[in-house]
């Protein structure tokens, strides 16, 4: 009778404990992602391209946004230069172009995610251009700080003919700083 008596009260409690249980919602209930993201535990995970809680930020938005930007370099081999360029949206949602690269009209290919873009190792007129870039901001205090970029990119030119590889942001030199207009 006793051992009825617990099993009685065992199954009551597990039945009792399912209905509390089933009364909570799902984490995933009441987030909705953006930009086909899904939803696991409560938070959103990004297709590649979009960030943010919700994954409702193209990530290259950041750098294409008014994208002009002065640009002031200083490589190992080559003087002090200062031009103008711009960046547009590349063929994939995570990519960009770096438009007259180098001030040699040059269109280079970079990956992005989050603050940060990839150059990928691609030839261009005769040279090797590869490396990668943070985007800061110059005044964050009232607008994204994206708006008022800063882009400190890292990279390396290779003259294929001679192999003579010009540096910027490493070897003793200052990166190559491009601000947005």
């Amino acid at each position: 009778m006793k051992r009825s008596f617990y099993t009685i009260l065992a199954v009551c409690s597990f039945a009792m404990l399912s209905m509390f249980t089933s009364c909570e919602p799902e984490p995933c209930d009441l987030v909705n992602c953006a930009y086909s993201g899904i939803c696991d535990a409560g938070s959103c995970i990004c297709q590649v391209g979009y960030e943010g809680i919700h994954c409702e930020t193209i990530a290259r938005d950041k750098f294409t946004d008014n994208g002009i930007y002065s640009v002031n370099e200083d490589g190992t081999l080559s003087p002090q230069a200062q031009y103008t360029t711009s960046i547009e949206e590349g063929p994939q949602v995570n990519q960009i172009l770096l438009k007259n690269f180098r001030n040699l009209g040059f269109i280079v290919t970079a990956t992005v995610s989050h603050d940060t873009l990839w150059i990928a190792p691609q030839d261009h007129g005769g040279y090797r251009i590869e490396g990668r870039g943070i985007i800061t901001g110059k005044n964050p205090v009232g607008r994204h700080y994206y708006q008022d970029a800063i882009i400190n990119i890292t990279y390396k030119s290779t003259n294929l003919t001679t192999m003579a590889v010009d540096e910027y942001g490493t070897n003793g030199s200052q990166p190559s700083d491009w601000n947005k207009n």
